[in-house]
């Protein structure tokens, strides 16, 4: 019985698959003994369905009802490789449908989602306009205020000038003050700037004697490497070497000497007094091998020189001095 049209395409768009799948089964088994039924493969050929009966080379051998012919084994399918192939085409399409109806399920999610959305739109256009209205107001206190900091503005840059003007002043003062001797009372008025404290801890010129500081005071003054005096020296009381001297610091970029003498009051006839130098020791600020703290100073000879070489000059005693940088 031939094949409808639509059959003979769907087994031709199967073609090589089914013959992959199935044509190696079509091998002809030899001839049954006389009285055995010999079962031959059942194939689908464009003129119906056939039984293959032998195979030369790519020509296949198929007996219908009508008589026997010789088809090419590009045209010849087996039956159970097209069951197969319509089993698959049947699970393709119930997969198919159940992706349609997952499809379905997830447009009535976007629906509601959308509408839920809307909603949302509606309710961000309500707040809108309130914040809108607000944001008005706000504007309007804006200017208000803008108006009031201008004000302050004016006022703060009238007083920040004052200031400047006057810390230019100070900056001017304290320049000119830099290496000078200052009062500790002072150092409380320049708050930030760097002070040499300098305060003598003992002298191994007066150790045999109990009352060596009676008429006694320390005098701290700073030169530069030519012996210039850069500013004005500090002095402890009278009888007062231990208490500090400040000097107020400057640059170290060249020599700052530090000079220390013992000085003393000596009385005289006639309601006279006597200043004597009693012996010096120096000290270089800037030198990188100076560390700030307590010192062990050699002590000089008398009379004091700025300028003379410190391994030229006799040493007569040692002197203890704490030599340190602080910040008020």
């Amino acid at each position: 019985m031939p094949m409808s049209y639509a059959l003979e395409e769907r087994i031709r768009m199967f073609g090589g698959r089914a013959k992959s799948m199935s044509m190696r089964k079509l091998k002809i088994e030899k001839e049954e003994p006389a009285g055995q039924v010999q079962v031959l493969p059942q194939v689908y050929t464009p003129y119906g369905l056939g039984h293959v009966t032998g195979k030369v080379g790519e020509l296949c051998t198929v007996k219908f009802g009508f008589g026997t012919a010789s088809i090419h084994e590009g045209a010849v399918v087996p039956v159970d490789g097209v069951s197969k192939w319509l089993q698959k085409v049947q699970q393709e399409g119930i997969n198919q449908r159940a992706r349609v109806a997952q499809l379905k399920s997830g447009l009535e999610t976007f629906q509601s989602e959308n509408e839920r959305l809307s909603l949302d739109v509606k309710n961000a256009r309500a707040e809108h306009s309130a914040a809108r209205a607000e944001t008005q107001e706000y504007a309007k206190l804006l200017d208000q205020a803008r108006v009031v900091m201008e004000k302050e503005e004016k006022k703060a840059k009238v007083a920040l000038e004052t200031k400047e003007k006057v810390l230019t002043k100070e900056s001017r003062l304290l320049t000119a003050l830099s290496w000078s001797g200052i009062s500790e009372d002072f150092t409380s008025q320049i708050s930030g700037k760097s002070v040499w404290r300098i305060t003598l801890q003992s002298c191994e010129l007066f150790k045999d004697n109990a009352s060596w500081m009676e008429g006694k005071y320390l005098v701290a003054t700073i030169v530069d490497e030519m012996g210039g005096i850069l500013g004005r020296s500090a002095q402890t009381k009278t009888d007062k070497l231990l208490e500090p001297l400040y000097i107020l610091s400057g640059s170290l970029a060249e020599p700052r000497f530090l000079f220390l003498q013992i000085k003393q009051i000596k009385s005289k006839s006639n309601m006279m007094f006597k200043f004597s130098e009693m012996g010096y020791s120096l000290l270089d600020l800037a030198d990188e091998q100076f560390t700030p703290g307590e010192q062990r100073l050699r002590m000089f000879k008398k009379p004091v020189d700025f300028t003379r070489d410190p391994k030229k000059m006799k040493t007569i005693s040692w002197m203890g001095v704490d030599v340190s940088l602080v910040r008020c």
